[in-house]
C-alpha cells in the first residue's frame, strides 16, 4: 500500500467546515468512485460508526465499510476502510488567515488499483470537496 495525500484551502473556517466533511452521508458530493451516499451501519456516533458504500472501480462496484476510529471536533477526523478496499484515511483542518487548510491522506489497498490512480481520485475528491464547500458559504 502507498500513502497518498493532497492539501487544499477553504475559505472558510473549520467550525463551519468540520461538521459538513465529518457527516459521512456528504462525502458522496465530492468522493469519485462513491455510487451513493454511505448507509449508516450501527447506532454509533463519532468513533467506532460504521458506514457501508458501493463504489465504483474499473468497471467493478465492490462493498466497502469504512469505520470511525478518532475525532478532533473541528480539526481531525481519521478512519479505517475494510471489506472492497483496505486500508485508513484521516483529514486534518487547520485554520489559516485566509480560511482552513485542509490535508487528506489515504493508504488504501484496492486491487488491480495502480497508486498513481489512487493519488488522482484523492485530488479530484480533495477538488470537488472545495467546491462543495465554497458553494455551500456562498449560499
Amino acid at each position: 500500500m502507498t500513502a497518498n495525500s493532497v492539501t487544499i484551502t477553504v475559505n472558510m473556517p473549520c467550525e463551519h467546515i468540520f461538521p459538513v466533511v465529518s457527516n459521512i452521508s456528504n462525502w458522496s458530493n465530492w468522493v469519485p468512485v462513491l455510487i451513493s451516499a454511505p448507509v449508516h451501519l450501527n447506532n454509533a456516533t463519532g468513533t467506532g460508526a460504521r458506514y457501508s458504500f458501493p463504489s465504483r472501480s474499473r468497471g467493478q462496484q465492490p462493498e466497502s465499510q469504512l469505520e470511525i476510529t478518532d475525532i478532533i471536533p473541528d480539526r481531525k477526523l481519521k478512519w479505517r476502510y475494510s471489506g472492497g478496499m483496505d486500508g485508513w484515511g484521516s483529514m486534518s483542518l487547520t485554520p489559516e488567515s485566509d480560511g482552513t487548510r485542509i490535508v487528506l491522506e489515504e493508504e488504501v489497498a484496492l486491487p488491480g488499483l495502480p497508486a498513481q490512480l489512487l493519488q488522482e481520485l484523492l485530488e479530484k475528491g480533495a477538488s470537488n470537496m472545495k467546491r462543495y464547500l465554497e458553494n455551500l458559504s456562498e449560499s
